[in-house]
């Protein structure tokens, strides 16, 4: 059985541009995320590992993945469901040993929650949709 590979994703959202008002409970402002747009998968048994790296996250908040889908796969996805390793860390194996003649993408979402520190009933998701492409057997890859 050939061996899997490990395809890290780094999920950096920045949380600068948001707040949380305790007296009005309101919520403004949108995080930015930098997540790869497209995250290219060989052909063969993959494990991608999405790692959370957050940023300029609120006082008194912390960041995780949302624990019920931090990582949802649109239908058609041929990989096993993603499962949280830590509130900071999911990962999903595929089996794209049978390439395909061209390339697929697979859209997902990324779903991270600021929860409170004190009250874990205080929370707000924040969500962003990259892809992932399972690579055609006719791609060559080139290190520059």
């Amino acid at each position: 059985m050939p061996d899997r590979r490990t395809i890290p994703v780094s999920v950096v959202v920045n949380f600068s541009a948001v707040s949380y008002n305790s007296t009005t409970n309101q919520w403004t402002g949108s995080p930015t995320f930098n997540v790869p747009a497209t995250t290219p998968v060989q052909a063969g048994l993959n494990t991608i590992v999405w790692t959370l790296r957050p940023a300029a996250v609120p006082q008194g908040f912390d960041a995780v993945f949302d624990p019920g889908d931090g990582i949802a796969f649109d239908p058609g996805w041929p990989g096993g469901p993603p499962s949280m390793v830590s509130t900071t860390v999911i990962q999903a194996n595929d089996d794209f040993t049978t390439p395909p003649p061209t390339s697929e993408t697979f859209e997902y979402s990324v779903d991270v929650r600021l929860v409170s520190e004190s009250n874990s009933t205080l929370w707000k998701d924040f969500s962003y949709d990259p892809d992932v492409e399972n690579e055609s057997a006719n791609l060559t890859h080139v290190a520059t």
